[in-house]
């Protein structure tokens, strides 16, 4: 679907107001009915055709990896864990819509900076490479005077040619 940056980017700003929107209380999971039967021979749920107790209402959801079930008592309880549930499910759908719009707004061609990209000139170069020797090795500069005596100048160092990055004088 070829779309325009503008309307991917407007797209895009809708999802972020539609999730600003949402309750601050949602959480995973889901709802289930269940009925069973209790310990007790003698009571009605253990007779042949006859329903489980129930049906009992139970939030499950995952805490670190474990599956967890509460028992919902009650319309209200019921009620608010069903609005959670669904404000839960309506961020996952959410949060999808987000991550496809900005991975289309990426594939578009947007360029990642405003600015304009300058090429580097041989003098910035060779500034930039001085500032990173005086933070190294205190005071010694790159290139250096002709008749300094490079690398006698450095005490105890080897005999070695200028460094590749450096440009000629």
């Amino acid at each position: 679907m070829s779309h325009s940056l503008s309307e991917l980017e407007q797209r895009r700003e809708v999802i972020t107001r539609q999730i600003a929107q949402l309750d601050d209380f949602f959480r995973p999971g889901s709802m289930t009915n269940t009925s069973r039967r209790c310990g007790k021979s003698v009571r009605r749920c253990h007779q042949l055709g006859q329903p489980g107790h129930g049906p009992n209402l139970r939030l499950t959801h995952k805490v670190n990896g474990k599956s967890i079930s509460e028992s919902l008592s009650g319309p209200a309880a019921i009620h608010k864990a069903e609005r959670e549930v669904a404000q839960s499910r309506k961020y996952q759908q959410l949060s999808r819509e987000f991550v496809e719009a900005n991975a289309e707004i990426c594939a578009s061609g947007r360029p990642r900076m405003n600015r304009r990209r300058t090429k580097k000139t041989a003098e910035a170069i060779r500034r930039e490479i001085a500032r990173e020797d005086q933070t190294v090795t205190g005071d010694v500069h790159w290139p250096p005077p002709a008749n300094s005596g490079f690398p006698a100048m450095i005490k105890g160092a080897p005999d070695l040619p200028p460094p590749a990055c450096a440009a000629p004088r």
